[in-house]
């Protein structure tokens, strides 16, 4: 784990406990609830697990079957719900690629496999109750853009997106055009943006 502010983060780099400061440091009020899309296993590399261990409400979603199997695992006493889709554009089954590691895999036409897919929208009526959202993490390996596209046709605006971006250039100019409208970019930490709500942003930066 890394140590930040005398805080364990189980994030990559550190995102969590930037993310729990800068709510602190400029009082965000901010609903404690967050959608961990991409969970994979729930503990390392865990962009929502400081966040449930605070005592946070949170959906974690993760296609991969594998991967499921360790997140019921590691979350068989937290206070979390547990979903097994990918989220996507369709309601239907998709094709699904297997990485070579976990956190490489992926939605792909190449997939050997066939998962649950989930819109959104969809997900937001399965659980109302998170329609006012703070949190939103999006890290599934190249969809990003897909999601934040998806997310934008709902009413939903979490106060916090966290989404991955891989240092591509494309991506991020994508990932920029989509948000800027409502959203600041607050932070860059190694492969991923922090992105502020705009109406949380003005006389907080």
């Amino acid at each position: 784990m890394n140590h930040l502010s005398g805080m364990n983060s189980f994030s990559q780099h550190g995102e969590d406990v930037f993310i729990y400061n800068y709510i602190n440091r400029f009082d965000i009020d901010i609903n404690k609830k967050i959608l961990d899309i991409g969970a994979l296993t729930g503990l390392h590399n865990s962009n929502s697990r400081f966040f449930i261990n605070e005592g946070w409400d949170c959906i974690m979603v993760e296609p991969n079957p594998n991967s499921y199997k360790l997140l019921e695992k590691n979350t068989k006493d937290l206070k979390c719900i547990l979903e097994n889709v990918a989220i996507c554009e369709t309601d239907k089954k998709v094709k699904f690629q297997i990485g070579k590691t976990a956190g490489h895999s992926k939605i792909s036409n190449r997939g050997t496999i066939e998962v649950q897919g989930i819109t959104l929208n969809s997900l937001f009526k399965k659980y109302p109750n998170y329609i006012d959202l703070g949190i939103l993490d999006i890290d599934v390996e190249g969809y990003e853009e897909i999601i934040l596209i998806e997310l934008l046709k709902t009413s939903v605006r979490p106060t916090i997106i966290l989404v991955e971006h891989q240092n591509n250039k494309n991506r991020i100019l994508k990932q920029n055009n989509i948000l800027s409208n409502e959203y600041t970019m607050i932070k860059n930490i190694s492969v991923n943006n922090i992105w502020l709500n705009n109406s949380d942003y003005y006389g907080n930066a």
